[in-house]
C-alpha cells in the first residue's frame, strides 16, 4: 500500500511540475526585455528549477527570477539565474532574491549567478514580484 501511495505521489508531483513548465515557456515566449521576472504558482523548488530550465533554453541571455506560492504550506519559493553578461551589468541573483524574499518575509541568497530564497507570507508574494521588477530594473537602468 505504501508503495502504491509513494508512485501515486510521484506521478502527480510529475504532472505538476509539467503543467509548470508549460507555463514557463508561454512566459519565455511572451517575454521582453533582460530580466524575466513570473510567479508559478502550485510548483514547489523542483518545478521552480524545471521551469527555470525551459526558460533559460528559450532565452538563455535573459536573467530569470521564478516564484511560487503555497498558501497551504505558507511559504514562498524563489529562485534565480543570471547569465554572465547581466552580473556584469550590476544584476547579481543573490542579492535579486534576497530583495524579493524580504518584500515576503523571508530571506535567502546565494551566487552571483544563481541564488534560492523562501518566503513565509504568501499573501505577499505579489508585492515580492514588483520588487524583483523593481530591483532589477534599477539595476540594470544605472549600469546602461
Amino acid at each position: 500500500m505504501r508503495r502504491g501511495a509513494k508512485k501515486a505521489r510521484k506521478a502527480a508531483s510529475a504532472e505538476q511540475r509539467g503543467a509548470v513548465v508549460d507555463q514557463a515557456r508561454r512566459v519565455a515566449a511572451d517575454a521582453e526585455g533582460p530580466a524575466i521576472v513570473a510567479r508559478l504558482d502550485g510548483a514547489d523548488k523542483d518545478g521552480l528549477l524545471s521551469a527555470m530550465d525551459a526558460i533559460r533554453a528559450a532565452r538563455s541571455d535573459a536573467a530569470v527570477l521564478l516564484a511560487s506560492a503555497d498558501h497551504e504550506a505558507g511559504k514562498v519559493v524563489i529562485v534565480a539565474k543570471v547569465p554572465d553578461a547581466l552580473i556584469k551589468a550590476g544584476l547579481k541573483a543573490g542579492d535579486w532574491v534576497k530583495a524579493t524574499a524580504q518584500a515576503c518575509g523571508g530571506g535567502g541568497g546565494g551566487r552571483p549567478d544563481s541564488a534560492q530564497a523562501g518566503g513565509k507570507d504568501p499573501n505577499r508574494v505579489d508585492d515580492a514580484i514588483t520588487t524583483a521588477r523593481q530591483h532589477a530594473e534599477g539595476v540594470l537602468s544605472t549600469s546602461s
